[in-house]
């Protein structure tokens, strides 16, 4: 009897110790974070500093960009194509958005309802950048170019959360 009291006083500590260290954890472990490009153009540089050479210069307004970390006012972020890179935080907003990657066929088709019969109201290129309105389990309510409706989770970078 004492040798299972152990063992279960041995396994609630394991679990304890395991709820709080995911809870010490920094956000973007436990979740993506994502913010949207603010300005016409926005400087990103190889560090967390204007002394940092700039490595891209982004055209795209709305163009979601995944929070990898952050240095005072600089936010360490990845774009939807895989770069990394540091842009100061006045630079992005917290506006959700999502980019268009289409999966296998290069476009997503924007439905009526969240359903893959649902009637399509418009299909979207790879490349679009559209609002983040509702999730609806792997459905995503998004808004671009005047149409709204619901496009598969799978088809946009950015949807993998709706906080």
């Amino acid at each position: 009897m004492k040798r299972r009291a152990k063992g279960a006083a041995l396994i609630f500590a394991s679990i304890a110790g395991l709820a709080m260290s995911a809870a010490a954890q920094p956000q973007s472990a436990q979740a993506p974070h994502y913010l949207a490009i603010r300005g016409e153009r926005v400087e990103a540089r190889r560090g967390p500093g204007q002394s940092h050479a700039v490595e891209w210069i982004y055209l795209r307004p709305g163009l979601p960009v995944r929070v990898l970390g952050r240095d005072g006012a600089w936010v360490n972020v990845e774009d939807p194509g895989g770069a990394r890179s540091w842009m100061h935080q006045t630079a992005l907003e917290e506006r959700r958005t999502v980019f268009v990657t289409g999966g296998r066929l290069g476009s997503a088709t924007l439905r009526r309802t969240a359903q893959g019969d649902g009637r399509a109201v418009a299909h979207l290129e790879r490349g679009v950048v559209a609002a983040l309105e509702a999730c609806r389990g792997d459905w995503r309510r998004i808004t671009a170019d005047g149409y709204s409706g619901w496009a598969a989770a799978e088809d946009l970078w950015g949807a993998e959360s709706c906080s």
